[in-house]
């Protein structure tokens, strides 16, 4: 090998020079590394001498001079183990070994001197010393140990270093005139063989799972190369051949045995193979060339006799076909026209999970959501007057539906919305009927949640009270008793002023006042005036002015009546016009509060405030009617326990109807009727209503919209609105419920991002099957007019594949050609080749080889026009050498009989004579080379 037929640069071309003829690049990078490492640490050396002469001590030039002999120590092994015949994993442990010193001088550089060979501080320096020895001594060991433990076998090793790609595969040491087989493990850890002479010259087709196995193969190629003939015709001809699993196939061979072309798939009798063979030779010179540039439209008949049409790319790749056939070949040529006026400028639609539609209805508009098969999920119950004020409602609704709750038609629950005075909430029976409703609205969300579930944890036991007049309520509170005085409208009339230590005692205590109350005088105060009255056998006085303000009291206790009037009288004379009033009941008295409002309180005989009116009121009259509505009712009023949740039943008396509300032990009304009842059964039952659809009802967020599910002959499903109008209407009946949860979820979650569209004259829909992704082409009636050729893994996939089939179809020509045509077309590689296809579009044969340039592929055809019609037909029987072109150059082959190939070049040749001369070289020393196992 001279030095101009290795690629190298002006390391090659100087070693060349000055050193010799070099074998390969290993020798020129080897040599280099170990001229460069030993100039190196020749010149650490002489710097090191040079600083201790010159300048003493210098730690400076120390450190460059250490770490220049160390650098070139290590490259100067590399240098010899590339050099030497190493395996790939011996170059791999020389290289980690080199790395290892290397990285250990960085540190040297940093450290030294101050933290080498020092007795106090750290000591670095025996760490980088072991560091570079361990490196260096691997490198070495590499050097030194593999030369000794493979002997010659290492001179049979493969060169794997990969700067050696021209070089033979493999290395030699003594020149023999005989060829050997050597048997190596291949770095696919399988096993392989190389016939050997001076280099590799053959090479395995197949690999080993053992030694063995190669060795045995070895043995079969020393009989079938000895027994193998050459295939020597002096015309082109077909040859046929059985493969091993009893198929037939063929190849054409020029004159010279070089392969023009083969059959693309195997047959199964000798009579189907000569039949294809018979029938290319009659037509390959009629065989008009085709080529697809871009894409091209392929119109064939399948076995049924339908005719189709097809897209094809330069590739052969389908990008669309039509969806069912036609019953002629011209129907199929009008398909592809209207398909072509469809494609280009149609919109792709390719919503991740729904779309929305604008449909014509009539004179009118509506707007529905379809999934990506095409089906309608939902349609809008409105219709619009203008396509834009329908679009715009479909926009509003995808927007609001993304918040959407399901809920289900037939089963109970709370549900909480938006009203415009606030937050409330509702509750719906089994029949969808709403029967209960928040008293009132909420500011607070959360609130009003928390409202809702506790009317659901009380409802299922609280009894029913009836409140005709007033009712005094006994309830606890933070651990003590109270009363309240409340109205049947549950007005809170008054409130307990003390708190008791259980339950009968505020019930006694409300039991007292409430016959106080009945006997109680109403006390006005037109002037100031003089109280007197009795207390625990004490006698007292108090002076309160016109308004019951109390201005003045005794201070202290008197025996008698007698000494308390004499109390009395330095203050009666301040007050000559107040009267002296003695108090031996409870009374009533209306006074004015601190903020100029009347008000009314009860005190008993003993003048200790027990009750006083919750309300206050603008003038004297609103408290004297509140006081005598108390006198008049508390006849009739109820003392009762309140220790859990009531519903209370009340008498309108204006609307002449009943109502109910359900009352916290707090006073609060948690839950009111959503109606006035005529009769008191009827208010009773639907108490009864609410108990059964609230006791452990869910507690529903509803928003603008509400998917609402619905179980009747089958499950559907519809959208309705806060005060539940229907807005969209479910289109499809579904037997189980999970689908049509589904579909319903599928808008929920897609609607937003849904793109909003017409149909119009059609559009290129992406759909998703079992099979992936893919397209349709659809027209103004949904009719599917092409349908996509693959499909695809990803959305994104199929999108581009659509943009790909509008943007290529335009340019397309249709194929055209009577039995059989040349295709040239751009292999995976970006080479050219070409195949040979019949009327049915089914491939009949492929060039042998694949071309640089698209011109070549003509010429190729050129020569299968001219040689195929005058062929032999040659039936291939025992194993022979034969010759093909590869990469550029010529290699031989030995097959067996059944076509198979055994062995091969190692390399192309320049020439086909070359090939030849290496074949009979092969032939003549192979049946008889020595096997040797290399490891």
């Amino acid at each position: 090998m001279a030095a101009s037929d290795i690629e190298g640069g002006r390391l090659v071309e100087l070693y060349h020079r000055y050193v010799g003829e070099p074998d390969s690049k290993r020798d020129v990078y080897g040599y280099w590394l170990f001229l460069l490492g030993t100039v190196a640490g020749i010149l650490g050396f002489l710097i090191y001498e040079a600083g201790v002469l010159l300048a003493g001590p210098n730690w400076g030039l120390r450190r460059i001079a250490i770490t220049l002999a160390a650098a070139g120590g290590v490259s100067g092994l590399l240098g010899i183990v590339i050099l030497l015949p190493v395996r790939r994993n011996a170059m791999k442990a020389a290289l980690v070994g080199t790395a290892i010193a290397l990285l250990s001088l960085p540190v040297f550089w940093a450290v030294y001197p101050g933290s080498w060979n020092v007795t106090q501080g750290t000591d670095w320096a025996p760490v980088i010393i072991a560091v570079y020895s361990l490196g260096a001594g691997t490198v070495a060991a590499v050097a030194v140990l593999v030369p000794v433990v493979t002997g010659e076998k290492g001179l049979l090793v493969e060169p794997e270093l990969g700067i050696d790609s021209d070089e033979p595969p493999i290395l030699l040491g003594e020149a023999t005139e005989d060829a050997f087989f050597a048997v190596f493990e291949h770095p696919s850890n399988d096993w392989a063989w190389r016939l050997i002479q001076r280099e590799a010259v053959g090479d395995t087709a197949e690999l080993a799972p053992s030694d063995t196995d190669a060795r045995l193969a070895v043995q079969e190629m020393r009989e079938t190369i000895g027994a193998a003939g050459l295939l020597e015709i002096t015309t082109a001809a077909f040859r046929l051949y059985r493969t091993e699993d009893g198929d037939w196939r063929w190849s054409l061979v020029r004159d010279d045995g070089s392969v023009v072309a083969v059959s693309d798939e195997p047959v199964a009798t000798r009579d189907e193979v000569e039949s294809t063979v018979t029938f290319l030779k009659e037509e390959i010179p009629a065989a008009n060339v085709i080529e697809i540039r871009s894409a091209a439209f392929d119109v064939y008949a399948d076995e049924g006799e339908r005719w189709h049409w097809r897209l094809l790319d330069d590739r052969r790749e389908h990008l669309a076909t039509d969806p069912e056939g036609f019953g002629s070949e011209s129907a199929a040529d009008r398909a592809t026209e209207r398909f072509l006026d469809g494609i280009e400028a149609r919109r792709i639609l390719a919503f991740p999970q729904v779309g929305i539609e604008l449909v014509p209805d009539e004179d009118a508009w509506r707007w529905r959501v379809v999934d990506r098969d095409d089906r309608a999920l939902v349609t809008s119950e409105r219709t619009f007057d203008t396509r834009r004020g329908t679009e715009q409602a479909a926009r509003e609704a995808a927007e609001r539906v993304s918040e959407a709750t399901v809920i289900e038609r037939g089963v109970p629950g709370f549900e909480l919305y938006a009203a415009g005075d606030g937050q409330r909430w509702r509750l719906r029976d089994a029949s969808d009927d709403l029967i209960a409703q928040s008293h009132g609205a909420i500011d607070d969300p959360d609130r009003l949640r928390s409202l809702a579930e506790r009317t659901r944890d009380v409802v299922g036991d609280a009894e029913v009270v009836e409140v005709s007049g007033v009712d005094y309520e006994v309830y606890p509170a933070g651990g003590e008793w109270h009363w309240r005085l409340v109205a049947a409208d549950r007005r809170l009339l008054a409130d307990s002023a003390e708190a008791y230590e259980d339950e009968e005692a505020a019930e006694a205590a409300a039991s007292r006042i409430r016959d106080q109350a009945l006997a109680a005088d109403l006390i006005e105060f037109e002037q100031a005036a003089f109280q007197q009255y009795e207390s625990d056998g004490e006698w007292r006085w108090r002076l309160i002015d016109e308004d019951g303000k109390v201005m003045a009291d005794s201070g202290e206790e008197y025996g008698s009546r007698e000494e308390v009037m004499d109390g009395m009288t330095t203050l009666k004379e301040n007050a000559p016009d107040a009267e002296v009033l003695e108090i031996e009941t409870a009374a009533f008295e209306i006074y004015l509060t601190d903020d100029d409002r009347y008000a009314w309180r009860l005190i008993d005989e003993t003048g200790q405030l027990v009750a006083e009116g919750v309300d206050d009121y603008a003038n004297r009259s609103g408290a004297r009617d509140a006081v005598d509505f108390l006198t008049e009712n508390l006849d009739r009023a109820d003392v009762r326990p309140m220790d859990d949740a009531v519903f209370q039943l009340s008498a309108d008396a204006d609307v002449d109807g009943w109502d109910w509300w359900l009352v916290g032990v707090d006073g609060r009304i948690l839950a009111a009727g959503t109606d006035e009842y005529p009769t008191r059964d009827d208010a009773t039952a639907a108490i009864e209503s609410v108990r059964e659809a609230g006791d452990g009802a869910d507690v529903d967020r509803i928003h603008a919209l509400t998917v609402q599910l619905r179980d009747g002959g089958g499950w559907h499903w519809r959208l309705i609105d806060r005060d539940r109008e229907p807005v969209a209407t479910g289109d499809r009946t579904y037997e189980q419920r999970g689908d049509a949860l589904t579909d319903a979820h599928a808008v929920i979650d897609g609607a937003e991002e849904a793109p909003v569209f017409e149909l119009g004259d059609g559009v290129l829909w992406v759909d998703k099957t079992d099979d992936g992704w893919g397209w349709r082409l659809l027209d103004a009636d949904r009719e599917p007019i092409a349908v996509s050729g693959h499909r695809y893994e990803t959305r994104h996939a199929a999108v581009e594949a659509a943009e790909t089939v509008q943007s290529r179809a335009p340019e397309a020509e249709t194929i055209e050609f009577d039995t059989l045509a040349f295709e040239r077309y751009r292999t995976e590689e970006d080479g050219w080749a070409w195949r040979l296809l019949d009327e049915r579009e089914q491939i009949r044969g492929v060039s042998a080889a694949s071309y640089e340039l698209r011109d070549d592929v003509g010429d190729s055809i050129e020569e299968t026009r001219d040689l195929a019609p005058a062929a032999s037909i040659l039936e291939i029987d025992e194993a022979a050498f034969e010759f093909h072109e590869r990469d550029g150059g010529w290699i031989w082959r030995l097959v067996d009989e059944n076509g198979r190939s055994l062995a091969e070049s190692v390399e192309p040749h320049a020439s086909r004579q070359a090939a030849r001369e290496e074949m009979l070289a092969v032939k003549e020393h192979g049946p008889e080379g020595e096997t040797v196992v290399t490891w």
